[in-house]
């Protein structure tokens, strides 16, 4: 039986990094590697106008081919969240670092609340935040980058619920 499919936000640092399997980068390895089992265990990722914007800014020629083929193979989900019920407690918050982030995790929120990201003081600030506002803490986030957290495996499993993974969780 095939996993099933999800709806991903794909952090920009990412689709910046991945330069491709042949890249000799550990980080070009691990972000290509990533985004090829998102297209092959079809997974769709999630793209709202701000973070289309940031990947046309920030995409590797890699990048670019694999968000050519999602496309094409319809496995890219737009969304809008400009009128997010979160989105202003979220900005008003005095970091400029989760306020650059806002529109990872209400489209996360918005889907199926998983962020691939290899950014971990996003992560750390996400997670802090997550107390005054307990609605993101069930987002799950992960980072290809540590293997500890097995990524990939996670992804071609179909990218189940797991409390470990959530923001809420130290």
């Amino acid at each position: 039986m095939a996993p099933p499919s999800r709806r991903l936000v794909v952090d920009t640092d990412i689709i910046r990094s991945a330069g491709g399997p042949e890249r000799s980068a550990q980080r070009s390895k691990t972000c290509s590697k990533t985004l090829e089992i998102v297209y092959n265990v079809c997974h769709s990722i999630v793209l709202s106008p701000e973070l289309h914007k940031e990947y046309n800014r920030h995409h590797s020629r890699w990048a670019s081919a694999w968000l050519t083929k999602m496309f094409g193979a319809k496995k890219i989900v737009r969304f809008t969240i400009e009128n997010h019920p979160l989105r202003q407690r979220l900005l008003e918050i005095p970091n400029q670092a989760i306020q650059r982030d806002v529109p990872l995790v209400l489209c996360a929120l918005s889907t199926d609340s998983i962020i691939l990201s290899c950014d971990e003081e996003a992560r750390r600030n996400f997670a802090g935040t997550s107390m005054q506002i307990p609605e993101i803490g069930s987002i799950h986030w992960a980072n290809p980058e540590k293997i500890e957290e097995d990524v990939c495996g996670w992804l071609k499993a179909g990218a189940p619920n797991q409390c470990g993974r959530q923001l809420s969780q130290p």
